[in-house]
């Protein structure tokens, strides 16, 4: 007995010598793609150009080795800024558009160039931002072997060109992720070429990719549906003061709650938040219904009234206008959550009394129902949070509440908040190089 503990002494201390505790990488459910018929003629698309762009010297990952796959050494970033243009990288990307019959153009595979390359009316080019890959030879202690398995993350930002409108239409930021748990010898490069297909199909399930793509070519927002001759319906591009597209600011939720509103229409209530420094408010259009004013109020015991500027009722969404000089406002997400991501949903679930609620919970999933995207979560959501933010780690809006599943606990649906900005044309501040966390702003 006490030789046969000596000897598993010695194995495991050979598996843990000069190692630490194995990096995992989390893997990603793919996202659910809308079903474009193959009698849909799209808008042909080219995949011009990849490239990896990382700090030199910055750390990637792992190689580890055993079977317990524990590090050996890091992997470290040598290149600065490289091409990512492999025969592998345009094959995934034809693949899997052409798979969600997705019309691509400029094959490589024709010898003497493709004809159709001149039709293209979008260019399509993949920066990948950040990457992580751990590599594992499990083998490598008992025999020499070439066999690995491996996983890869990265966030890829797809720039999307017009050759129509001669500019930049779209700049998506996505995230694909691959795990290879099968030892083979080419496991090193298939987990990241696999983590680049998830990207893509990322890209594909985007609704601002699909309105390019599905659509005349011109990147234009759904309409606005009238609902009152005296409400604005006057989609020209509304400026969203003081927001930008990106933001470095972090929010903490005691702020985030002064930023969330109760509107009131008198014959009903729901949620809302300040996104832009001069007053404006997203709700649901569900909220405010048919009426032309309600009453704002805010977790400081503040009234005031607001008018309703916009509606778009396909997609449930409304634009109030405060009287108010000068708000504190919500950040906006530049890039799409992930499932798994903590989000937390802030309202007034059952009223006013309960104003500022804040509960948490995760990215379940991303829907489509009625060719419209939802992000589905398991955060605690009720009668009266509708209209208010879903917001990430950092405060930023990632969604807005707008619905519950009757039919099981812990299934709730949101708006992706780029798809409400569009339904109602509202852009952001180009001039703001960071959002405002000051609320005295």
């Amino acid at each position: 007995m006490p030789y046969i503990l000596l000897v598993c002494c010695i194995i495991l201390g050979v598996l843990s010598s000069g190692c630490g505790s194995r990096s995992v990488l989390t893997v990603l459910q793919d996202p659910i793609l809308v079903n474009i018929p193959i009698t849909e003629k799209t808008q042909p698309v080219i995949f011009t150009k990849a490239v990896i762009k990382l700090r030199r010297g910055q750390f990637v990952g792992e190689l580890q080795s055993g079977p317990l796959c524990l590090p050996d050494s890091d992997i470290v970033w040598r290149g600065g800024s490289r091409l990512f243009w492999t025969e592998e990288v345009q094959d995934v990307f034809r693949n899997e558009m052409q798979r969600a019959n997705i019309d691509v153009v400029g094959d490589q595979e024709k010898l003497f160039g493709d004809p159709r390359k001149a039709a293209a009316r979008f260019y399509v080019a993949a920066l990948v931002r950040e990457l992580r890959h751990n590599v594992c030879r499990p083998d490598d202690y008992f025999f020499d072997s070439v066999s690995m398995t491996s996983e890869a993350s990265m966030k890829v930002e797809w720039q999307v060109y017009s050759l129509e409108n001669k500019e930049l239409v779209a700049t998506i930021s996505v995230r694909g992720t691959a795990r290879i748990d099968v030892p083979r010898d080419t496991a090193e490069m298939d987990a990241i070429y696999e983590a680049f297909a998830q990207s893509v199909r990322f890209l594909i399930a985007d609704s601002r990719f699909l309105n390019l793509v599905r659509r005349d070519g011109k990147y234009t927002p759904p309409v606005a549906h009238e609902h009152d001759s005296a409400i604005s319906t006057d989609m020209t591009p509304l400026l969203l003061k003081g927001q930008s597209d990106s933001h470095a600011t972090l929010v903490p939720l005691s702020e985030v709650q002064k930023r969330v509103v109760t509107v009131d229409t008198g014959a009903a209530f729901g949620s809302g938040f300040f996104v832009s420094k001069d007053g404006l408010i997203l709700t649901n259009y569900h909220v405010v219904g048919p009426v032309k004013t309600v009453r704002i109020h805010l977790v400081s015991g503040i009234e005031t009234t607001g008018a309703v500027l916009r509606i778009n009722k396909k997609r449930d969404v409304a634009l109030i206008q405060a009287d108010f000089a000068k708000t504190p406002f919500l950040p906006i997400r530049e890039d799409v959550p992930s499932v798994g991501d903590t989000v937390y949903a802030v309202g007034s679930p059952g009223g006013i009394s309960r104003e500022g609620s804040v509960t948490r919970g995760v990215i379940s999933a991303f829907r489509l129902k009625n060719d419209l995207s939802f992000l589905q979560s398991d955060v605690a959501v009720t009668h009266g949070s509708s209209g208010g933010p879903l917001i990430d780690k950092d405060g930023a809006v990632v969604a807005m509440t707008v619905a519950g599943d009757t039919k099981a606990a812990g299934i709730n649906f949101f708006i992706p908040i780029h798809d409400a900005l569009r339904a109602l044309h509202l852009v952001f501040d180009q001039s703001a190089s960071s959002l405002v966390s000051d609320p005295n702003l």
